[in-house]
């Protein structure tokens, strides 16, 4: 982007050349804008200078304050159906740099850019634009990070722009390279609906003239119409229901009468005023044998009409707001393509006395007058608007989330206004859903929302939450059955958070470590109640669970007749193998209540030595299998 900020100075200097020495085509202007029809325009040599008016400057074009307009043409997009907007601008030479700027027209046409009464640019910030230093393909991308990118960057891609039906936006592209070559704009991959088949229609009609007389139709449409459809002489409409002595005389539009072939807004000259009362605008084939022309070649039907209501003059409307929200005052300008001054006295709470559509945060009750200087048609035009702001007091719940027991009783504190009309929401346990301050016995876990409405107030809607303090119920301790001495184990039940702990130990947490046995107890409470439950640890010597003896005397005497081996620790798993001094096994057992009684397949074995191997494992969880080996002396 450097190489723009080095040739700044050349650039005005030819700037300045062309502005003087050519007049482009109608849409190098906005108001002569390209309507975009379809989806692909291929654009075979490139257009040279701007139109006859240098529409932008720092303050509208603001991605690249120092060149205005070069080699630019214009194009007015109107958004059929909501979506993504998406675009791409191809140079026909990818070294060429073109630069681009979207504005949103909707509301103003291209007057929003620029102000061809005063012949001045306005200060109107882009919705995106890209003034990228870099050659090659530019324009809206799914990839892009930045809305805008100005001179100096880099990215040659902005972000995608999310349209919605019935806006109208303009898009000027620049040569900036001021090569001869042209370019290709496709919006095919655009999710939005743009290549207008729709047939324009009524959008919205106000009325008003000079001091706001009622001899004069403001009307806005849908989409632009060509500016060639508009038949001067106002024969394309006509109002129901009919006055005595009233007709259209004449029809206008400001944009058009500086040379634009679209425009979005026009007007109808009434031979006299309308009285007070509801009226319909309907369209018609004129004596220009059309009815209007959208820049899409769509016509208006002539079954369209739009119903709109005439008030008395200087007369104005009570508002009536909830204390705290905001006051939209608004002035509707006689015409609002010509300036004006605007003044409303006091500006008390006002964020600004001088524009059509301040806000306020009025605290009391406060009347505005606004005084409106308008040059139409050659003379100023003063008038009047007053507006009277009622401000209701505001209420205020003091409830916050809380807990309760089951079934406790919460009363509403509803510091409130009588005016209102309050809903509760959801109708459970709750005294009467239609006052301010009920009565709540909920029984689980709610969240109760009031809503308070006034006719003329948007609505006010606060809540609170109220959970339920559990009572415990039964629960369990868990715990390995076995307690070796030296050891410790870990006594558990299920952590909740609700719940306060309590053990017999004094400790306070939802699990324990104990090295002790004894009877350990625990109570899980809340404020609304307890429940408790015991374990009972056992320690056991598990380095000596198993006592074997050294000798025994199967003799028949009842003493020490068989080989009896002692179990002193519980056992999850237990074997016992007896062999000979060969090797040979002649006794097995898994049960302690199984002990040899001397004999060998039922025949009494000799005296001597005999030798053992016991195999056991612990009823503690994780304990390895353990052996014993051994001998033991067979006596008479």
């Amino acid at each position: 982007m450097s190489n723009k900020f080095i040739l700044i100075f050349f650039i005005t200097f030819i700037n300045l050349f062309q502005a003087k020495a050519q007049s482009g085509p109608p849409e190098q202007n906005c108001i002569g804008g390209i309507p975009v029809c379809k989806p692909v325009y291929h654009q075979m040599n490139s257009y040279i200078g701007y139109g006859s008016l240098q529409e932008l400057f720092s303050g509208n074009y603001d991605c690249d304050p120092f060149d205005g307009e070069v080699n630019s043409v214009w194009y007015i997009i109107n958004v059929i159906s909501p979506g993504m907007l998406e675009f791409k601008i191809t140079p026909n030479h990818l070294t060429d740099d073109y630069d681009w700027c979207m504005w949103d027209i909707t509301d103003s046409g291209c007057s929003a850019i620029y102000n061809y009464t005063t012949g001045t640019p306005n200060t109107y910030a882009s919705v995106r634009c890209n003034a990228s230093g870099n050659t090659g393909i530019t324009g809206l991308d799914p990839t892009a990070t930045m809305a805008k990118e100005g001179p100096g960057g880099t990215p040659n891609m902005s972000t995608l722009l999310p349209v919605t039906a019935g806006r109208t936006y303009a898009l000027c592209i620049l040569n900036w390279s001021r090569s001869t070559y042209g370019y290709t704009l496709d919006f095919s991959a655009s999710t939005a609906s743009i290549y207008d088949t729709v047939r324009p229609v009524f959008k919205s009609i106000k009325v008003g003239g000079c001091n706001f007389p009622n001899d004069t139709l403001h009307v806005t449409m849908s989409v632009p119409i060509e500016c060639s459809s508009l038949d001067v002489d106002g024969s394309d409409f006509y109002i129901t229901p009919s006055v005595p002595g009233l007709s259209i005389n004449a029809a206008s539009s400001s944009v058009c009468q500086a040379g634009g072939t679209i425009s979005n807004n026009f007007y109808l000259y009434l031979s006299k005023d309308l009285p007070p009362g509801t009226y319909a605008l309907h369209a018609r084939v004129g004596k220009d044998t059309n009815t209007l022309v959208d820049n899409c070649v769509n016509q208006q039907s002539t079954t369209d009409s739009i119903v709109f209501t005439v008030f008395k003059n200087f007369e104005f409307t009570d508002t009536t707001i909830c204390g705290g929200d905001t006051a939209y005052l608004s002035v509707i300008l006689p015409n609002p393509d010509s300036a004006a001054t605007i003044q409303w006295v006091p500006s008390t709470y006002l964020n600004k006395d001088y524009i059509a559509n301040p806000r306020s945060i009025p605290s009391n009750d406060i009347l505005y007058v606004a005084t409106i200087t308008q040059n139409l048609s050659g003379h100023t035009c003063i008038a009047k608007d007053t507006t009277h702001i009622t401000v209701l007091k505001w209420y205020d719940l003091g409830n916050k989330d809380t807990a309760i027991c089951k079934g406790a009783p919460i009363h509403a504190e509803m510091r409130y206004d009588w005016r209102y009309k309050y809903t509760w929401k959801p109708d459970r346990w709750i005294t009467d859903t239609g006052i301010a301050n009920p009565v709540f016995t909920p029984d689980s876990n709610i969240k109760y929302t009031v809503t308070a409405t006034y006719p003329g107030c948007k609505d006010s809607v606060s809540s609170f939450a109220v959970r339920i303090i559990p009572v415990p119920d039964t629960f369990s301790l868990f715990a390995p059955t076995i307690l070796c001495r030296g050891d410790a184990i870990q006594i558990n039940t299920k952590r909740d958070t609700n719940y306060t702990y309590t053990w017999s130990t004094g400790n306070t947490t939802c699990c324990i470590s104990v090295t002790d046995s004894g009877l350990y107890t625990l109570r899980k409470s809340t404020v609304c109640g307890f429940a408790e439950n015991s374990i009972l640890v056992q320690t056991y010597p598990c380095d000596s669970c198993i006592w074997v003896p050294s000798a025994f005397t199967p003799n028949g005497d009842g003493r020490n007749d068989k080989f009896h081996v002692m179990q002193r620790c519980p056992l999850k798993e237990y074997y016992l193998e007896v062999v000979d001094r060969y090797g040979q096994v002649i006794f097995q057992s898994f049960s302690f209540a199984n002990q040899w009684d001397g004999r060998v397949h039922g025949v009494p074995a000799d005296v001597g030595t005999y030798f053992y191997l016991i195999k056991y494992v612990l009823e503690k969880p994780g304990s390895p299998e353990r052996y014993i080996k051994g001998d033991v002396t067979l006596l008479r």
